[in-house]
């Protein structure tokens, strides 16, 4: 395979570019950068590049933390209903029931425009939805990224009436 780079040689005059291990690896953004900047810094822009390298992985250790956090919480969400027998002792029935009191307590701190209520309603109603997904042998947040996967690409146009129209 010919190698290709244009502008400078402080990658081609290696035998693995760094495309390729970004692509085997499947790195992300940060992820390939940190890599880039740590190749080539002895070749092109020495401190600079490795500045730049060291604020690409400050950008993946806020993300990965961020990410850690949320995992957690809802780690400890199921541990908390698991305690409660809350999982094993409950239905996913009784688990809608007090899904619609959730949302019924979120409309009206939202009609009644009082923040730290509907804070507290959407909390509740991510906990509900939390152990319910567990009773089904879920995790909420993987049904999250599911429905995201599914609609991240879909098309469609706001309504009059401020609803998303999803293009068929």
């Amino acid at each position: 395979m010919k190698q290709k780079q244009i502008g400078g040689n402080h990658y081609i005059k290696h035998k693995i570019q760094v495309w390729h291990i970004v692509d085997e690896y499947n790195l992300d953004f940060y992820e390939g950068n940190i890599l880039k900047y740590l190749l080539r810094y002895k070749d092109k822009n020495g401190i600079e590049d490795l500045k730049k390298m060291q604020h690409y992985l400050e950008k993946l250790i806020e993300r990965e933390t961020r990410k850690m956090n949320t995992d957690m919480t809802f780690k400890l969400i199921r541990s908390w209903a698991d305690d409660r027998g809350l999982i094993d002792n409950s239905t996913p029935q009784a688990q809608m029931m007090k899904l619609i009191e959730e949302l019924g307590e979120l409309s009206v701190a939202i009609q009644k425009g009082k923040k730290a209520d509907t804070i507290d309603a959407f909390g509740d109603t991510v906990v509900v939805l939390t152990i319910m997904a567990a009773q089904l042998g879920l995790e909420l947040e993987e049904c999250v990224k599911a429905a995201y996967e599914e609609i991240k690409d879909r098309k469609g146009y706001m309504s009059k009436d401020g609803v998303f129209v999803k293009e068929q």
